[in-house]
Protein backbone atom coordinates (compact mmCIF):
# COMPACT_ATOMS: atom_id res chain seq x y z
CA UNK A 1 0.00 0.00 0.00
CA UNK A 2 2.98 2.10 0.99
CA UNK A 3 4.51 1.51 -2.39
CA UNK A 4 1.30 2.87 -4.30
CA UNK A 5 0.75 5.47 -2.15
CA UNK A 6 4.31 6.64 -3.31
CA UNK A 7 3.72 5.89 -6.86
CA UNK A 8 0.67 8.19 -7.20
CA UNK A 9 2.37 11.10 -5.96
CA UNK A 10 5.45 10.38 -8.02
CA UNK A 11 2.94 10.06 -10.87
CA UNK A 12 1.15 13.52 -9.93
CA UNK A 13 3.96 15.32 -9.41
CA UNK A 14 5.70 14.30 -13.08
CA UNK A 15 1.94 15.44 -15.13
CA UNK A 16 2.36 18.83 -13.17
CA UNK A 17 6.15 19.47 -14.43
CA UNK A 18 6.00 22.03 -17.42
CA UNK A 19 9.45 20.61 -18.59
CA UNK A 20 8.02 16.84 -19.29
CA UNK A 21 4.75 18.42 -20.63
CA UNK A 22 6.25 20.54 -22.91
CA UNK A 23 8.01 17.47 -24.82
CA UNK A 24 4.21 15.75 -24.74
CA UNK A 25 2.63 18.64 -25.98
CA UNK A 26 5.01 19.32 -28.84
CA UNK A 27 4.93 15.69 -30.09
CA UNK A 28 1.38 15.26 -30.26
CA UNK A 29 1.09 18.58 -32.29
CA UNK A 30 3.72 17.46 -34.31
CA UNK A 31 2.06 14.15 -35.33
CA UNK A 32 -0.65 15.84 -36.67
CA UNK A 33 1.97 17.82 -38.97
CA UNK A 34 3.39 14.99 -39.87
CA UNK A 35 -0.02 14.38 -42.47
CA UNK A 36 1.79 16.50 -44.93
CA UNK A 37 3.92 14.46 -46.04
CA UNK A 38 2.87 14.19 -49.68
CA UNK A 39 5.92 14.20 -51.57
CA UNK A 40 6.13 10.12 -52.02
CA UNK A 41 3.73 7.50 -53.44
CA UNK A 42 1.06 6.75 -50.84
CA UNK A 43 2.32 3.31 -49.60
CA UNK A 44 5.75 5.70 -49.16
CA UNK A 45 3.96 8.42 -47.27
CA UNK A 46 2.54 6.24 -44.85
CA UNK A 47 5.27 4.06 -44.04
CA UNK A 48 7.44 7.81 -43.57
CA UNK A 49 4.49 8.40 -41.75
CA UNK A 50 4.45 6.24 -39.26
CA UNK A 51 8.37 5.87 -39.02
CA UNK A 52 8.17 9.32 -38.23
CA UNK A 53 5.22 9.12 -35.78
CA UNK A 54 6.72 6.52 -33.87
CA UNK A 55 10.16 8.30 -33.91
CA UNK A 56 8.63 11.11 -32.32
CA UNK A 57 7.32 9.30 -29.79
CA UNK A 58 10.21 7.32 -28.88
CA UNK A 59 12.18 10.37 -28.69
CA UNK A 60 9.92 12.38 -26.57
CA UNK A 61 9.23 9.35 -23.83
CA UNK A 62 13.17 8.94 -23.99
CA UNK A 63 13.44 12.64 -22.76
CA UNK A 64 10.79 12.13 -20.49
CA UNK A 65 12.10 8.76 -19.03
CA UNK A 66 15.63 10.30 -18.68
CA UNK A 67 14.85 13.41 -17.02
CA UNK A 68 12.15 12.23 -14.69
CA UNK A 69 14.24 8.97 -13.92
CA UNK A 70 17.84 11.47 -12.93
CA UNK A 71 15.04 13.70 -11.03
CA UNK A 72 13.40 11.06 -8.77
CA UNK A 73 15.57 10.31 -5.53
CA UNK A 74 18.35 13.82 -6.50
CA UNK A 75 15.13 16.03 -6.17
CA UNK A 76 13.88 14.75 -2.71
CA UNK A 77 17.14 14.66 -1.11
CA UNK A 78 17.51 18.37 -2.03
CA UNK A 79 14.51 18.93 -1.20
CA UNK A 80 15.55 17.02 2.12
CA UNK A 81 11.38 16.09 1.98
CA UNK A 82 13.14 12.23 2.20
CA UNK A 83 14.31 12.57 5.71
CA UNK A 84 10.52 13.22 6.49
CA UNK A 85 9.16 10.11 4.46
CA UNK A 86 12.25 7.85 5.68
CA UNK A 87 11.40 9.27 8.94
CA UNK A 88 7.68 7.55 8.86
CA UNK A 89 6.94 3.31 8.69
CA UNK A 90 8.42 3.46 5.02
CA UNK A 91 11.28 1.24 4.38
CA UNK A 92 14.17 2.20 1.94
CA UNK A 93 12.90 -0.15 -1.05
CA UNK A 94 9.33 1.13 -0.41
CA UNK A 95 10.52 4.14 -1.26
CA UNK A 96 12.37 3.24 -4.17
CA UNK A 97 9.71 0.95 -5.84
CA UNK A 98 7.29 3.55 -4.98
CA UNK A 99 9.31 6.05 -7.12
CA UNK A 100 9.76 3.73 -10.27
CA UNK A 101 5.98 2.55 -10.42
CA UNK A 102 5.37 6.08 -10.41
CA UNK A 103 7.43 6.63 -13.14
CA UNK A 104 5.96 3.70 -15.55
CA UNK A 105 2.66 5.24 -14.54
CA UNK A 106 3.91 8.39 -16.19
CA UNK A 107 5.78 6.60 -18.83
CA UNK A 108 2.64 4.68 -19.74
CA UNK A 109 0.09 7.84 -19.33
CA UNK A 110 2.24 9.69 -22.02
CA UNK A 111 2.62 7.21 -24.40
CA UNK A 112 -0.54 5.82 -24.17
CA UNK A 113 -1.42 9.42 -25.41
CA UNK A 114 0.30 9.85 -27.92
CA UNK A 115 0.09 6.39 -29.60
CA UNK A 116 -3.50 7.01 -29.85
CA UNK A 117 -3.30 10.68 -31.65
CA UNK A 118 -0.95 8.27 -33.88
CA UNK A 119 -3.43 5.79 -34.50
CA UNK A 120 -6.35 8.46 -35.18
CA UNK A 121 -4.06 10.74 -37.60
CA UNK A 122 -2.73 7.58 -39.31
CA UNK A 123 -6.29 6.59 -39.81
CA UNK A 124 -7.40 9.56 -41.04
CA UNK A 125 -4.68 9.77 -43.29
CA UNK A 126 -5.77 6.05 -44.61
CA UNK A 127 -9.04 6.05 -44.61
CA UNK A 128 -10.15 9.55 -44.90
CA UNK A 129 -10.55 9.60 -48.67
CA UNK A 130 -14.20 9.64 -49.27
CA UNK A 131 -14.76 11.99 -46.32
CA UNK A 132 -12.24 14.32 -48.02
CA UNK A 133 -14.00 14.13 -50.95
CA UNK A 134 -16.94 14.83 -49.21
CA UNK A 135 -16.35 17.97 -47.74
CA UNK A 136 -14.09 19.62 -50.61
CA UNK A 137 -17.28 19.72 -52.65
CA UNK A 138 -18.93 22.00 -49.87
CA UNK A 139 -16.63 24.64 -51.06
CA UNK A 140 -17.09 24.29 -54.45
CA UNK A 141 -18.66 27.57 -56.51
CA UNK A 142 -22.57 27.31 -56.54
CA UNK A 143 -24.18 25.11 -58.96
CA UNK A 144 -21.77 22.19 -58.40
CA UNK A 145 -23.59 19.09 -56.90
CA UNK A 146 -24.01 19.31 -53.51
CA UNK A 147 -23.46 17.16 -51.37
CA UNK A 148 -25.35 15.50 -49.26
CA UNK A 149 -25.11 13.96 -45.26
CA UNK A 150 -25.09 10.63 -46.58
CA UNK A 151 -21.63 10.86 -48.39
CA UNK A 152 -20.79 12.22 -44.90
CA UNK A 153 -21.48 10.10 -42.90
CA UNK A 154 -20.63 7.43 -44.76
CA UNK A 155 -17.24 9.11 -45.04
CA UNK A 156 -16.78 9.06 -41.40
CA UNK A 157 -18.28 5.19 -41.00
CA UNK A 158 -14.87 4.98 -42.99
CA UNK A 159 -12.69 6.55 -40.81
CA UNK A 160 -14.36 5.01 -37.38
CA UNK A 161 -13.85 1.67 -39.53
CA UNK A 162 -10.11 1.75 -40.08
CA UNK A 163 -9.52 2.49 -36.51
CA UNK A 164 -9.60 -1.25 -35.19
CA UNK A 165 -6.59 -2.07 -38.33
CA UNK A 166 -4.27 0.58 -37.74
CA UNK A 167 -4.52 -0.22 -33.84
CA UNK A 168 -3.82 -3.96 -35.03
CA UNK A 169 -0.64 -2.32 -36.82
CA UNK A 170 0.23 0.70 -34.81
CA UNK A 171 -0.25 -0.36 -31.12
CA UNK A 172 2.49 -3.22 -30.94
CA UNK A 173 5.28 -0.53 -31.87
CA UNK A 174 3.89 1.35 -29.16
CA UNK A 175 3.48 -0.90 -26.97
CA UNK A 176 7.78 -1.92 -27.10
CA UNK A 177 8.21 2.07 -27.17
CA UNK A 178 6.39 1.70 -23.71
CA UNK A 179 8.56 -1.40 -22.04
CA UNK A 180 11.87 0.02 -23.97
CA UNK A 181 11.33 2.92 -22.01
CA UNK A 182 10.75 1.56 -19.07
CA UNK A 183 14.31 -0.16 -19.15
CA UNK A 184 15.70 3.54 -19.65
CA UNK A 185 13.53 4.78 -16.37
CA UNK A 186 14.90 1.56 -14.65
CA UNK A 187 18.20 2.23 -15.79
CA UNK A 188 18.24 6.01 -15.12
CA UNK A 189 17.06 5.61 -11.03
CA UNK A 190 19.61 2.80 -10.75
CA UNK A 191 22.44 5.29 -11.47
CA UNK A 192 20.33 7.54 -9.20
CA UNK A 193 21.42 5.85 -6.22
CA UNK A 194 25.10 6.80 -6.83
CA UNK A 195 25.52 8.77 -9.30
CA UNK A 196 24.56 12.62 -9.85
CA UNK A 197 21.99 13.98 -11.60
CA UNK A 198 24.19 15.35 -15.03
CA UNK A 199 27.01 12.43 -14.64
CA UNK A 200 23.94 10.11 -14.85
CA UNK A 201 21.91 11.93 -17.75
CA UNK A 202 25.08 11.10 -20.09
CA UNK A 203 25.58 7.97 -18.59
CA UNK A 204 21.75 6.90 -19.03
CA UNK A 205 22.15 8.54 -22.86
CA UNK A 206 25.10 6.75 -23.74
CA UNK A 207 24.04 3.46 -22.96
CA UNK A 208 20.95 3.72 -24.12
CA UNK A 209 22.90 4.76 -27.70
CA UNK A 210 25.11 1.47 -27.49
CA UNK A 211 22.34 -0.93 -26.63
CA UNK A 212 20.24 0.35 -29.70
CA UNK A 213 22.78 -1.31 -31.62
CA UNK A 214 22.14 -4.32 -30.13
CA UNK A 215 21.53 -5.74 -33.74
CA UNK A 216 25.16 -4.71 -34.86
CA UNK A 217 26.95 -6.22 -31.89
CA UNK A 218 24.81 -9.59 -32.46
CA UNK A 219 25.39 -9.84 -35.59
CA UNK A 220 29.35 -9.27 -34.59
CA UNK A 221 28.83 -11.99 -32.42
CA UNK A 222 28.00 -14.49 -35.21
CA UNK A 223 30.26 -13.39 -37.51
CA UNK A 224 32.95 -16.24 -37.54
CA UNK A 225 35.42 -14.14 -39.58
CA UNK A 226 35.86 -11.39 -37.03
CA UNK A 227 39.04 -11.60 -34.22
CA UNK A 228 38.29 -13.21 -30.98
CA UNK A 229 39.05 -10.16 -29.28
CA UNK A 230 36.41 -7.88 -31.37
CA UNK A 231 33.95 -10.87 -30.51
CA UNK A 232 34.37 -11.36 -26.79
CA UNK A 233 34.03 -7.20 -26.69
CA UNK A 234 31.09 -7.60 -28.80
CA UNK A 235 29.42 -10.56 -26.46
CA UNK A 236 30.18 -8.35 -23.08
CA UNK A 237 28.08 -5.06 -24.84
CA UNK A 238 25.70 -7.39 -26.15
CA UNK A 239 25.01 -9.05 -23.18
CA UNK A 240 25.63 -6.65 -20.29
CA UNK A 241 23.89 -3.53 -21.73
CA UNK A 242 20.27 -3.47 -21.99
CA UNK A 243 19.75 -4.55 -25.67
CA UNK A 244 17.68 -1.25 -26.50
CA UNK A 245 17.19 -1.89 -30.25
CA UNK A 246 15.01 -4.91 -30.27
CA UNK A 247 12.52 -2.35 -29.74
CA UNK A 248 12.92 -0.86 -32.91
CA UNK A 249 11.72 -3.66 -35.48
CA UNK A 250 8.71 -2.34 -36.15
CA UNK A 251 10.00 0.97 -37.24
CA UNK A 252 9.99 0.47 -41.17
CA UNK A 253 12.69 3.41 -41.33
CA UNK A 254 15.09 2.02 -38.70
CA UNK A 255 14.53 -1.51 -39.15
CA UNK A 256 13.61 -2.28 -43.10
CA UNK A 257 14.83 -5.36 -43.65
CA UNK A 258 13.45 -7.23 -40.35
CA UNK A 259 10.66 -9.64 -40.53
CA UNK A 260 8.91 -10.82 -37.30
CA UNK A 261 7.03 -14.35 -38.10
CA UNK A 262 5.26 -14.21 -34.90
CA UNK A 263 4.84 -10.76 -33.55
CA UNK A 264 2.72 -11.97 -30.46
CA UNK A 265 5.65 -14.19 -29.00
CA UNK A 266 8.30 -11.89 -30.18
CA UNK A 267 6.29 -8.80 -28.16
CA UNK A 268 5.71 -11.48 -25.09
CA UNK A 269 9.55 -12.16 -24.82
CA UNK A 270 10.57 -8.63 -24.84
CA UNK A 271 8.25 -7.32 -22.70
CA UNK A 272 9.87 -10.51 -20.14
CA UNK A 273 13.00 -8.90 -21.29
CA UNK A 274 12.32 -5.66 -20.13
CA UNK A 275 10.73 -6.85 -16.77
CA UNK A 276 13.82 -8.76 -16.20
CA UNK A 277 16.06 -5.75 -17.11
CA UNK A 278 13.98 -3.66 -14.48
CA UNK A 279 13.80 -6.62 -11.83
CA UNK A 280 17.73 -6.87 -11.56
CA UNK A 281 18.23 -3.29 -11.57
CA UNK A 282 15.97 -2.80 -9.01
CA UNK A 283 17.26 -4.79 -6.96
CA UNK A 284 20.89 -3.75 -7.78
CA UNK A 285 19.22 -0.22 -6.84
CA UNK A 286 17.92 -0.99 -3.69
CA UNK A 287 20.94 -2.57 -2.23
CA UNK A 288 22.72 0.52 -3.14
CA UNK A 289 20.50 2.70 -1.67
CA UNK A 290 19.72 0.96 1.64
CA UNK A 291 23.96 1.42 2.34
CA UNK A 292 23.30 5.08 0.93
CA UNK A 293 23.67 7.98 3.46
CA UNK A 294 21.18 10.19 2.86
Amino acid sequence: MTILTIARTTFGEAIRKKVLMTFFGVTVALIPISMMFGFFSFRQELTTIKSFCFGMIGIAGLLIAVIMGIQLIPTEIERRTIYTILSKPVNRYEFLLGKFLGAIFTLFFTVALMGIVVIIAVTVKKYGGPLEQALSSLIQPLGDRKVSAAEIGHGIAVIFGGLIPTFGQLAPGVILIMFQLVMVVGMAMFFSTFLGPWVNFFATSALYCIGSLSSVTGSLISDPHKPPLTKAIGWIIHNLVPQFGNFHVLNPILQPNFVVKDLGNYIAENVVYSILVCVMLMVFGIWIFEKKEV
